[in-house]
Formats: structure tokens, sequence, C-alpha cells
């Protein structure tokens, strides 16, 4: 399963292509907009920041020198833009009160569920619904860019060796 929905994956609201939209026929049209990315003492006041200046989730991404250890890029209402560089396994978790989205800007990545799994390539997003256990994983280098609440902790309930604390995701980089 790549990119495509079909009635045993679920809800397809939870399959989406970020800046675009679909149509019945799951042609692609619409733009992408540009982020608001986070501001350079956004850790200093710990909202994550705004301003109207463009960012590369792709760029910062690959700038990245850490693996699993998601950065804050933009700030979205009550909602974070985090891009992180991954390889391996990150671990089973849930968010018990929030969606989390991914979407790989380059690479590909596995998202394990309980009842199957989903494989992303670059350009593809998907929507992980609250309270679902996954596991994310990259066989190779990959990166991604997530949106999640704010009040996400980025591995649930679990502590293990990728877990970061929100003033090191808010870190300038």
């Amino acid at each position: 399963m790549k990119s495509t929905w079909h009635p045993g994956m679920g809800d397809p609201r939870h399959r989406v292509r970020m800046g675009a939209h679909y149509n019945a026929d799951s042609s692609v049209t619409g733009r992408a907009r540009s982020l608001r990315p986070a501001m350079q003492d956004a850790a200093s006041r710990g909202d994550g920041g705004s301003m109207s200046k463009v960012v590369s989730p792709a760029a910062v991404a690959a700038g990245l020198t850490e693996l699993w250890s998601p950065r804050v890029v933009a700030s979205l209402d009550d909602s974070y833009v985090k891009v992180a560089k991954v390889h391996g396994t990150f671990g089973w978790h849930a968010h018990d009160d929030e969606d989390e989205l991914f979407y790989v800007l380059a690479g590909h990545l596995r998202i394990e569920m309980a009842d199957g799994a989903v494989e992303l390539d670059a350009g593809d997003a998907y929507v992980v619904p609250k309270g679902v256990r996954h596991n994310p994983v990259a066989e190779q280098e990959c990166l991604v860019m997530l949106i999640e609440r704010k009040t996400t902790l980025h591995t649930g309930s679990e502590i293990n060796e990728h877990t970061r604390s929100l003033a090191d995701q808010l870190r300038a980089v």
C-alpha cells in the first residue's frame, strides 16, 4: 500500500497530501502554502513562535544531526509543525488525545500499527488517529514533517531513548 486509499484502510480523511486537495477521482489540485517558521527565541517564549517568512522544512530536516529528535519549525494555532531526520525504529507508542500527521519530505517511512502498516514515500502523508498505537520505522535515512498539537508528547506516554523535551524540540536550528 502506498499513497492510495482503499476501503480496508479506515477513514479516508486520515490520508492527506500536504498543500493539495483531492477530488473524487483522487487527482490533485491546489498549491502548497508557505509555513510560518519558528522565531529564534521560541524556546525562551515556549510557544514555537511564528512570523511571515518562508521556511524549507526539507532543508531544515536535512541539516539536523540527531536522529528521531524533532525540531519545531513553525507554530500554527494550537499545533506545532516539526521536522526530523529518522533512521531505524522509533518504538511503539500512542497519543491518547491527539492525532499525529506524518508527511515524508524525502525517503520512505513505514508506520506499523496493530491492524497493519502504511508505507509512505516522499510527498505522502498519513494521520495516525488519536489512541492508535504505532511504530514509525525507516529502513534508510528519511526526512519527515510532523504536525501535532502543542500538548502532544512526541513519544506519547512511553519514555525511551528518543524522548525529547519540548524545550529541546524548540531549540533554534
